[in-house]
């Protein structure tokens, strides 16, 4: 039993994880195997741990479950994606392939040899499970009927001890965490109201019901309603689980036609819903099982009030507990609180009086309740009276709550006193928000970085794993599986086909973990606290991002460096805990991991909210700036004089096939082979000023133009030059106050000389401001500014402005004094649609890559191929050799994790026709020996 023996000595009285008798289990690593978990259920059986040992039993069962449902190449997944994403064309390739495939998945699934063997597990985990639910909800009265754990013990102590007797999936696969008892604040209590509210409605005891759990959180709900229904009464009670999208096995089938025949009910049950889509979607393949529409009730708690159920599920019969009647209300009151602390101090401290000073609900209502108590206490030893201020917050029940403890007693020195755990909630001392961490002065943060590092090199080296538990993880979304999410969007519709032949392995690869441990996984600075200074400073949420049920499981340190800089994208503070790290881990942290950590947590943070959607993009594309800037430009000799060559971004620089705007490895050679030869690149571009001045710092670019010529940016001294008149500039601040007004109109409010005005459709999608939209607002007076309507929105700009004007204007501001201007002012030039027909005039050798409009074919050579790669070809006729071929311009010695990532960046540059040879090329580096993950 994996019960840590560094674990200092907390309390916990009074949870449900235990009798008075058995002490409760302390576990760090809360992601284990089928085999660590049935030698966790006997340990907790025998000591008549009665509630650990359910929730470990559901653990097991919810592994043998999805074992018996596979869907191993992700195509029930691949199913909703083409729904959602592909259009007709998708839907009707989902319907013609993915699904048929699934389908004989299952039937071969259902042919292996071991099945049976499985099946049987199954039925002898499920009758112990109901034994231990009963156990749960009245373990005075069950008791006597203990003995009938006899088969469940004796069948987990076979798995634990001979675990190779089992299918090789299943001894690998890692349990997946309930929302609902880890997660979230749900206890039994609560469980215990609905199913007394469902049987007052239905007096019948002698009417069959099946209780239908949603996992994973459905494999520990659903037997535990079920016990409270044996409880009220009612004599014919049966259990079984479904994952959306898996149909149940014909075993499981057989038994609804049987609740169905005898005019039975069947109740769904799951998390508090969020759009209700997943149950709903079970509801529906119920009906489709043949289960009558009127026969199917919801059993649900809410985040709201029950007439917030969604509109999903209102169609179906429902129970429902709002969320003011949740039993954590009753348990969070000042009563409660006082007699908890109370116990959890002993015999040597008393508490008077408890009152409640704050509370935080969780954000969207999805997570813990937390409070603040100002507590009077009586030390029994000295008699004196002190004033104590304890933060509340739920951490989960049974050994999912007492995590907390396990992961504290290795590394208490960094946090603050913990008081103890007590039924779901930890108690801890309060830390004023006055002393956060992101708070401190700026000659403070070297000592910060040093504190955070020690700390997640601590975790590392006292909650070491033998393994790293999350390369079994596939389908529950950890960090690797986020960063491979991510990479595949350049396959485009074929993401599925891409990651599972190449993607998968090689982000594994590029991730491997040197040392595992059990990370924290919430390391950002307002977690942390320093009331006496940076070098004391302590880390509260220490227990919850590591074993998130959402997703980003990880056990590499450097994922928790990561998350500390992801959305700040604070370089020189990135850096600085860099080097305390590698100092004291003696461990360089290569770009590759860096990079893909960061873009893990902003595109998958569960906790992510939508309107923050524009903001961590921004994020996402400063850090592919960063690494970019790493790998390609940072070694290089800018020549200070040499000639000037102007660039377009969107769609010859950049790309956003990853759902952000980012250079691609060609583009990032062609642009190092330019300044590798002295020439000195600046953009003209219709992005905004400040999108500009990123990427010369990143780029290292003498200059730029932004918003369509309306700005001119020159990067050595920071100097910007606003090339509008008054008037012009008063009419645009009209219309963009008119707009930001206007129902239905959003604008970016990065740009600040131009307006980038955009709507959205009935399902969301960004487009182009309608006219009568701009009408309404005020119009846009044709003499004074134009219109410049996109796929995604509408720009709107002085009409005296164009890009060749700006860079005139900006090439005179980098012209050497002691020489004249060249004329014309670039020596190269490449742009792809008619904004840029004025920069291209102003070059001696003007390109256009190969998707650009015709029209611009008479101002520019287009080159052989579209975008990126076009660019390459242009700098490659210009230079006279290809970018990256010659000693100046390649890149030195890239580690084999380099080499492969920019394989995995580059993999659209060919456009999809040439996808399939890179994806087989790609198949065949990361399958040698030397990237085995």
């Amino acid at each position: 039993m994996p019960t840590d023996p560094q674990t200092r000595k907390l309390t916990t009285t009074g949870t449900a994880t235990a009798t008075a008798s058995a002490p409760p289990l302390l576990v760090s690593n809360l992601f284990n195997t089928l085999p660590t978990l049935a030698g966790m259920a006997v340990s907790e059986i025998e000591r008549e741990s009665w509630f650990d040992g359910f929730l470990i039993t559901a653990g097991v069962s919810q592994l043998i479950d999805d074992y018996l449902e596979p869907d191993p190449l992700s195509l029930r997944r691949a199913t909703d994606f083409l729904a959602k994403e592909g259009g007709s064309i998708g839907r009707a390739v989902g319907i013609a392939v993915t699904r048929p495939s699934a389908i004989g998945i299952d039937r071969i699934a259902g042919a292996r040899p071991s099945i049976g063997h499985v099946r049987q597990l199954k039925q002898v985990v499920d009758a112990g499970l109901q034994r231990l639910a009963d156990l749960v909800i009245d373990p005075d009265i069950a008791r006597a009927d203990a003995a009938g754990l006899y088969d469940l013990t004796r069948c987990c102590g076979v798995i634990s001890n001979s675990p190779a007797r089992l299918p090789r999936a299943l001894r690998e696969a890692v349990v997946r965490l309930p929302s609902c008892f880890r997660s979230f604040d749900q206890h039994p209590e609560d469980l215990r109201q609905l199913a007394r509210q469902f049987a007052a409605s239905r007096p019948d005891r002698r009417q069959p019901l099946m209780v239908v759990g949603i996992r994973t959180s459905g494999s520990y709900l659903a037997p535990i309603y079920a016990a409270y229904l044996r409880g009220e009464g009612y004599a014919h009670v049966d259990v079984m689980t479904m994952r959306p999208g898996r149909p149940p096995h014909s075993s499981d089938r057989d038994r609804l036609r049987s609740v169905v025949a005898r005019s039975g009910v069947v109740l769904v049950c799951d998390d508090p819903p969020g759009t209700g889509a997943s149950i709903a979607r079970v509801a529906t393949e119920l009906e489709g099982l043949g289960v009558p529409h009127a026969s199917i009730v919801c059993l649900l708690a809410l985040f709201g009030r029950p007439d917030e159920l969604p509109a999903t599920l209102r169609d179906y019969g429902s129970v429902l507990l709002g969320v003011d009647d949740w039993s954590i209300h009753r348990r969070m009151d000042a009563a409660s609180v006082r007699d908890a602390v109370d116990r959890l101090f002993g015999p040597s401290r008393s508490v008077l009086t408890a009152e409640r000073i704050r509370e935080r609900h969780p954000r969207a209502g999805r997570g813990h309740l937390r409070a603040v108590f100002r507590l009077t206490v009586d030390d029994a030893h000295t008699g004196i009276r002190t004033e104590e201020y304890v933060s509340v917050e739920g951490v989960g029940l049974g050994y999912f709550g007492n995590h907390a403890i396990a992961v504290a007693g290795a590394v208490g020195e960094f946090l603050p006193e913990v008081i103890g755990v007590d039924d779901g909630l930890l108690f801890r001392t309060w830390m004023p928000e006055s002393s956060r961490a992101d708070r401190v002065s700026t000659r403070d943060r070297p000592a910060v970085a040093l504190r955070i590092a020690e700390y997640v090199v601590a975790r590392n080296r006292l909650l070491g794993l033998e393994h790293d538990v999350t390369l079994h993880q596939g389908g529950q979304y950890p960090a690797w599986e986020a960063a491979s999410t991510l990479l595949s969007r350049s396959c485009g519709t074929a993401w599925p086909v891409g990651r599972t032949l190449v993607i998968d392995r090689a982000v594994k690869r590029l991730l491997r973990v040197r040392r595992p441990s059990v990370i924290d996984g919430r390391v950002e600075l307002p977690q942390w606290f320093g009331e006496d200074g940076p070098d004391t400073m302590v880390k509260v949420d220490w227990d919850q991002g590591s074993s998130w049920n959402l997703g980003l499981g990880c056990c590499d340190p450097v994922f928790d460096l990561a998350g500390v800089t992801s959305a700040s994208q604070d370089a020189p503070f990135a850096r600085e805990l860099r080097d305390a790290y590698e100092a004291l881990q003696g461990e360089e942290i290569d770009e590759e991991r860096w990079l893909l950590y960061q873009l893990a947590q902003l595109t998958a943070r569960p906790d992510t909210r939508r309107e923050e959607r524009h903001v961590l993009r921004r994020a996402c594309a400063r850090a592919m700036q960063t690494y970019y800037r790493r790998v390609y430009f940072d070694d290089l000799v800018v020549d200070e004089s040499g000639p000037l060559c102007g660039i377009d971004i969107d769609g010859v620089l950049e790309t956003e096939h990853l759902g952000f705007p980012a250079l691609t490895p060609v583009s990032a050679g062609a642009l190092r082979a330019l300044i590798a030869h002295g020439y000195r690149p600046v953009l003209a571009t219709g992005r905004s000023l400040g999108d500009v001045i990123e990427r010369c710092e990143a780029y290292r670019l003498a200059g730029g133009v932004a918003e369509y010529g309306t700005a001119a940016y020159v990067a050595r001294d920071g100097r910007v030059s606003v090339l509008t008149t008054e008037h012009e500039r008063l009419a645009i601040e009209r219309l963009r106050s008119a707009l930001r007004t206007s129902p239905g109109v959003g604008l970016d409010e990065d740009y600040t000389h131009a307006i980038r005005a955009f709507g959205r459709d009935a399902r969301g999608t960004r487009g182009p401001v309608p006219q009568h939209a701009i009408a309404t607002a005020g119009g846009a007076d044709p003499d004074v500014v134009s219109l410049i309507v996109g796929d995604r929105q509408t720009d709107i700009v002085a009409r005296s402005v164009d890009k060749g004007r700006a860079v005139r204007v900006l090439a005179a501001a980098l012209a050497d004094s002691d020489g004249p201007s060249p004329d014309p002012p670039l020596a190269f030039a490449i742009g792809d649609t008619g904004a840029d027909v004025s920069l291209l005039e102003l070059a001696s050798r003007p390109f256009a890559p190969r998707h650009a409009r015709q029209s611009l074919a008479a101002h520019g050579s287009v080159t052989r191929r579209p975008y990126q790669a076009g660019f390459a070809d242009a700098v490659g006729e210009f230079l006279g050799h290809a970018p990256g071929s010659c000693t100046r311009c390649r890149l030195d010695n890239p580690s084999r994790e380099r080499t492969l990532l920019l394989g995995l960046l580059g993999l659209r540059e060919g456009g999809m026709a040439r996808l399939p040879t890179r994806v087989l090329k790609l198949m065949v580096t990361v399958r040698t020996p030397e990237f085995s993950p």
